[in-house]
């Protein structure tokens, strides 16, 4: 700034150090043989990622990493990131692990392949004092101390992992007294029968599991999984409901996407479950769920019947694919949502052919949001054929809408070519491919 400085050299170390943070670790660690300036400069880098390359080089990179750890000084690491295949040196992994910890790391990121030996993280791993975030990935059963302590743990990603008991699972989610927030990704339940998640901070949850193997699952019950979450604000659960996954106690919930892709030929274990996941769902503010998850639980009217009043519901989005107007599910989740202001119909939408005739059975009796609350209607790819035109239609006889004409687009009688005499205005917004 005073114009002194001519070259990237002359900057303090602090700066220096913090720019090299910021490139990946080889490049980094590749300064060192520009000047007797920069050879240890890179010793202090907050941030170590190392990514295993060709299998061939796999000696230069375990060696890398090693010198990278041996010659780092005492100053602390913010982030560790190791990605590479375990093979026969789980020893040699978990002391790099073990050297990241002692650096006070805050953000641990490992994803490990290929295991030809027994493999168990260090124990020091789960009483890190130190940590923010851990991130854990591989197709291997997760082995926990009997003792943890996750003190300063705020966010959990586990991808891919084999719980090996009930009572280790919940031993490592007990653990984590502040944790926040919560990504479990394709990880593996079949080890356990029914297991309970107690985490009082938790904010945001996501659940993702999916069939990658195209099994029949059928005949397979699943895991029972309870999630406490008094705090919880934010659910997500994507997939095709390999397990029950049961919210229990969760006033604070705010937010939920379900998105369910069926795979299990016993429709009505899938309705079971799509229900189960519902009825946790009661204070919900804004949900969004997939023509999957309806059409599922449309199978089976005892289900859908005994969801719960959603009182807070405003916001509801159908997703995934054009969702049938005339599935009785839906239509009882609407008369169940008795304040929605929004609904938003973001694959577009349709009718069974056999409705197309005879409206008398939709929309009756008329859900009472439609009467009071409901503001705005959106229909995504909207192609105006008769199917589309014909919804249109039965909501445009059935449904009081708040007009805004500043906010949405208003169609009149010609604009839908006389289909019918029009006795309300409908307000339709970001329409894609207007009658197409």
């Amino acid at each position: 700034m005073d114009g002194s400085s001519k070259s990237i050299g002359d900057l303090p170390d602090m700066i220096l150090q913090h720019i090299l943070s910021l490139l990946p670790t080889e490049v980094a660690v590749g300064t060192s043989v520009l000047s007797k300036r920069w050879q240890y400069l890179w010793t202090s880098i907050p941030n170590l990622v190392f990514t295993e390359g060709l299998p061939a080089k796999r000696m230069l990179f375990l060696s890398f990493v090693e010198r990278v750890l041996l010659l780092h000084d005492f100053s602390n690491v913010e982030k560790f990131s190791l990605t590479c295949d375990v093979l026969y040196d789980a020893s040699r992994i978990n002391a790099w692990i073990s050297a990241a910890i002692r650096h006070n790391v805050q953000k641990i990121d490992i994803c490990l392949d290929k295991f030809e030996e027994p493999f168990v993280l260090p124990h020091c791993l789960f009483t890190c004092d130190s940590l923010k975030m851990l991130r854990v990935e591989m197709c291997h059963i997760l082995k926990v101390p009997s003792s943890i302590c996750f003190s300063s743990l705020r966010c959990l990603v586990l991808k891919g992992v084999i719980f090996s008991d009930e009572y280790s699972t919940e031993q490592l989610f007990s653990g984590c007294p502040i944790l926040e927030t919560l990504w479990i990704a394709r990880c593996i339940w079949e080890n356990l029968k029914a297991v309970s998640i107690f985490v009082p901070n938790l904010q945001k949850l996501a659940i993702e599991e999916f069939n990658y193997d195209d099994e029949d699952l059928s005949d397979v019950n699943g895991c029972e999984v309870n999630i406490f979450g008094m705090s919880l604000k934010s659910f997500h659960y994507s997939g095709d409901l390999l397990n029950e996954y049961c919210l229990c106690n969760s006033p604070s919930l705010v937010t939920a996407h379900i998105d369910v892709i069926p795979s299990c030929e016993n429709t009505r274990i899938g309705a079971y479950r799509v229900k189960q996941l519902l009825i946790g769902l009661s204070s919900v503010n804004d949900l969004s769920i997939s023509r999957g998850a309806i059409e599922l639980l449309n199978e089976v009217e005892e289900f859908f019947t005994v969801l719960p009043v959603y009182r807070n519901l405003t916001y509801l989005q159908l997703t995934t694919v054009p969702m049938c107007f005339d599935f009785k599910a839906l239509l009882n989740i609407l008369q169940k949502s008795p304040c929605l202001e929004t609904l938003i119909f973001h694959q577009g939408i349709k009718v069974s052919p056999s409705c197309v005739e005879d409206d008398d059975g939709i929309l009756d009796p008329v859900p009472s949001c439609f009467l009071s609350h409901l503001k705005r209607i959106e229909v995504y790819n909207f192609k105006g054929n008769e199917e589309q035109l014909y919804v249109i239609k039965i909501l445009l006889k059935k449904a009081t809408m708040k007009e805004n004409e500043d906010d949405y687009n208003t169609f009149s009688e010609t604009d839908l070519d006389n289909w019918w005499e029009v006795k309300k205005t409908l307000f339709l917004r970001k329409i894609k491919d207007k009658f197409a």
